[in-house]
């Protein structure tokens, strides 16, 4: 972010990276290249800037090797996929979209590949069958679900593109989650890992809002972090040019805002993982599993964010370096990204 300067944000938590980022992050190249996901010299070298292997090993760093590949392979089948409908020859067209959504849901839900498919569909199919492997009907079906919000969330966005239509902040709050993709990432892990939980408790109001305060977070934060390059692309789907568009500010007080809103969520979920009543020692341990798996998912999100090469800010904010490991160091990661403490 040259132009514009970039807050820190609060987070307050402490995380690792998982000691299989190198290899994960290597073996998700390699997933790329086999499913055709990678087609020229220029997109390997903005697969590997991106380190979308980096990505899972903050997000899930105690999770094991078959479970962060598998989340590995998925975020990075869902962020190219996002990229592509960003696409000039879809990013205003929802109905070329919609038909390429039915086609995918329809593979998850079993429908075998028929001839010659896409790399998308291939790659798509690759990962239902990995998890089937440890998902059951049910915990499947709640895996489509995420993914077909997903989608529906990217048609929104097209939609949104093809009549230039103005969006209300409550509507982008709503659909951001979904747009986010992070629903689907959290139940890929909870199905590999085996949290377990009851039907009754994931749908318990404060885990679920245990849930949403951190995906909210999550989702600011990516608008923050993402504006610099969103402002080029001329794309109107981010919290803070909302914000602007709706009150007629200036771009930094619509900035302070989202600051102030991110933050918030942030203590909204501490106040809520202090609020979960006790369900019985085995009930507990899985959702303090899950309360650790979001807490990873806001701090490895910006950990990750510092790192790759996606958003620039490895080289333009200096915020981590590489040593003689490959494993990055944090160096300016508070300072310059997130704070531990609310002013």
């Amino acid at each position: 972010m040259s132009e514009i300067d970039l807050p820190t944000l609060y987070c307050p938590f402490q995380s690792t990276v998982s000691s299989h980022a190198a290899t994960v992050d290597q073996r998700t190249m390699d997933w790329g290249r086999a499913f055709g996901l990678i087609t020229s010299d220029a997109s390997a070298q903005r697969f590997q800037s991106a380190r979308f292997g980096w990505l899972a090993a903050y997000l899930a760093p105690n999770v094991s090797l078959e479970t962060l590949q598998l989340l590995s392979d998925w975020n990075t089948w869902a962020i190219m996929w996002d990229d592509v409908c960003d696409r000039p020859h879809l990013r205003a067209q929802p109905t070329h979209l919609a038909r390429y959504h039915a086609h995918f849901l329809t593979l998850l839900r079993g429908d075998t590949l028929v001839g010659i498919e896409s790399p998308f569909a291939d790659a798509l199919w690759n990962i239902r069958q990995r998890l089937l492997r440890y998902a059951n009907t049910v915990q499947l079906r709640q895996f489509i679900t995420h993914v077909a919000e997903f989608f529906s969330g990217c048609v929104w966005e097209a939609t949104n593109r093809a009549k230039q239509c103005c969006i209300d902040v409550a509507t982008y709050i709503r659909m951001r989650r979904f747009t986010s993709g992070m629903y689907t990432a959290l139940k890929v892990v909870e199905i590999a890992d085996q949290i377990a939980l009851p039907r009754t408790i994931w749908r318990y109001p404060t885990v679920t809002r245990l849930r949403e305060r951190a995906t909210n977070a999550v989702c600011w934060a990516n608008d923050i972090i993402s504006l610099h390059q969103e402002i080029q692309r001329g794309d109107m789907h981010n919290l803070i040019i909302i914000l602007q568009q709706t009150h007629h500010g200036a771009l930094t007080s619509s900035i302070a805002q989202a600051v102030t809103l991110h933050d918030g969520e942030v203590q909204a979920f501490l106040t809520a993982e202090q609020a979960i009543p006790s369900f019985g020692a085995r009930i507990d341990h899985h959702i303090d599993r899950y309360a650790a798996l979001l807490r990873s998912f806001m701090y490895g999100n910006l950990a990750w964010s510092a790192l790759s090469g996606r958003y620039g800010l490895a080289q333009e904010d200096q915020a981590y370096a590489l040593g003689e490991s490959h494993a990055p160091t944090p160096l300016r990661t508070h300072e310059r990204l997130m704070r531990t403490t609310q002013h």
